[in-house]
C-alpha cells in the first residue's frame, strides 16, 4: 500500500484467485470494506496456506509465533534492492521478485488470465464466494461483539473504534498508532481511498501526533485523526505537537485509547520472560500510568478541544464536539478510558 497505484491490480488479483488478503495495516492495501479483506492478523493462514504472496511487506510473519507448513510455496514481491541484505528482514521465500509491486501485480494477473484452464477459474471463482462467505462471519463476529459491550465502563476498546468509524467516514486521513488496539483500527474504520491511511513502521512510539500536523499541513483539504494509546499519547511529545497545530493552523483530531498502562511494554516483557517474577505475582514496576495524566487539560492548555470519556453514553457526543472543533479550525483531544486488558 506505499504505492497507491498497487491497490487496484492487487485487488484484481486477489479477486481472480479467490485469495483472501491480510494487510499489516501501515497502508492501505485494499479496501476493508471489501469482501476478501480478511484483517491484520494473518497468523492462522500462514500456517494454512498452500501459497502466501509476500507483498512489500516488511515482515511477513513472525518465525517464533508461525511458520508456513511444511510445503507451502512462498513468493515475495518487492522493490527495495538492499532488503536482502539486511539479516533481520531475512525469511526463507521459494520465489523473490524484485520489481515495482503495482507493475509486478499486473503483470501476474495477466499470466494468470492467459495460462489457467477454465476449471482452475471455477475452482478459483468457488475458493471466492468460500472466502467472502468466511470474512462476512466474522466481520459480523466483530460488530455483534462491539455492541454487546456498548454498555460497559471503562468502555470496551471494540465498541469505541466501532463509534468513531461511524463518524470518521472514508475522506479522513487516518495516522493509527494505537498498538494493541490497532486490529479494531483495521476492523471498524472503513478506508477505501488509497493513500488514507498511515501507521509507522518503526519499532518506536511516539509518531502519530507529529505526523498529523505534517499530513494536515500537506492535506489542509482533509481531515485528519490520530488514533493512539495513553503511553504513544506521551510519548508523542503532545504539548509540541498541539502547540505546532495551532500555531501553523494544522488541526487535527486525537482518540486515545487510554487504558492506564503501556500494554504494548508488558505484553514484549512477557514474550522474552514468561516465567518472570512480574508475570507469576502480576506486578509489572513502570507499566502502570494509575491514575492517569488529565490528557484534556493538557489538550486545553495548548489550545485544543480537550475532552475526557469515562461512560458509553459520552462518547458519540464528545466525539461529534471533537469534530465540529476540528472543523472550525481547532485540535482536539479526545481521551477515553478503555479497559485495561
Amino acid at each position: 500500500g506505499r504505492d497507491p497505484d498497487a491497490v487496484a491490480p492487487l485487488v484484481e488479483l486477489a479477486e481472480a484467485l479467490g485469495a483472501p488478503v491480510y494487510a499489516n495495516g501501515f497502508r492501505l492495501s485494499i479496501p476493508t470494506t471489501h469482501p476478501l479483506f480478511a484483517g491484520t492478523q494473518a497468523t492462522e493462514a500462514v500456517a494454512e496456506a498452500d501459497v502466501i504472496l509476500a507483498v512489500d511487506t516488511l515482515v511477513p510473519y513472525i518465525p517464533q509465533q508461525v511458520r508456513p507448513r511444511a510445503g507451502a510455496t512462498v513468493i515475495e514481491v518487492d522493490a527495495d534492492p538492499v532488503k536482502a541484505t539486511v539479516p533481520l528482514t531475512g525469511f526463507p521465500v521459494d520465489v523473490a521478485i524484485q520489481a515495482d509491486p503495482a507493475l509486478a501485480l499486473r503483470v501476474l494477473l495477466r499470466a494468470l488470465e492467459e495460462a489457467r484452464t477454465p476449471e482452475q477459474a471455477a475452482r478459483a471463482a468457488a475458493r471466492r464466494q468460500a472466502v467472502e462467505r468466511a470474512n462476512a462471519e466474522r466481520r459480523r463476529g466483530w460488530r455483534e461483539a462491539a455492541e454487546e459491550k456498548a454498555h460497559l465502563s471503562p468502555l470496551a476498546a471494540d465498541h469505541v473504534a466501532a463509534v468513531a468509524g461511524e463518524l470518521i467516514d472514508e475522506e479522513w486521513t487516518v495516522l493509527d498508532e494505537a498498538v494493541g488496539n490497532s486490529p479494531w483500527v483495521s476492523r471498524m474504520l472503513r478506508r477505501t481511498r488509497p493513500g488514507s491511511l498511515f501507521k509507522s513502521a518503526g519499532s518506536s512510539l511516539g509518531w502519530a501526533l507529529g505526523a498529523a500536523v505534517g499530513v494536515k499541513l500537506a492535506e489542509p483539504e482533509r481531515r485528519v485523526v490520530a488514533l493512539v494509546g495513553d503511553g504513544t499519547f506521551v510519548y508523542g511529545c503532545p504539548t509540541a505537537a498541539l502547540w505546532a497545530a495551532d500555531v501553523q493552523e494544522a488541526p487535527f483530531l486525537t482518540l486515545i485509547f487510554n487504558n492506564r498502562m503501556h500494554n504494548a511494554t508488558r505484553n514484549a516483557l512477557r514474550g522474552a520472560f514468561p516465567e518472570s517474577y512480574a508475570q507469576a505475582t502480576g506486578n509489572w514496576p513502570g507499566i502502570r500510568i494509575d491514575p492517569p495524566p488529565d490528557y484534556a487539560a493538557l489538550a486545553r492548555a495548548c489550545r485544543a478541544h480537550g475532552e475526557t470519556v469515562e461512560e458509553p453514553a459520552e462518547l458519540r457526543p464528545a466525539l461529534e464536539r471533537a469534530v465540529a472543533a476540528v472543523d472550525r479550525g481547532q485540535a482536539a483531544v479526545v481521551d477515553v478510558h478503555v479497559a485495561a486488558p
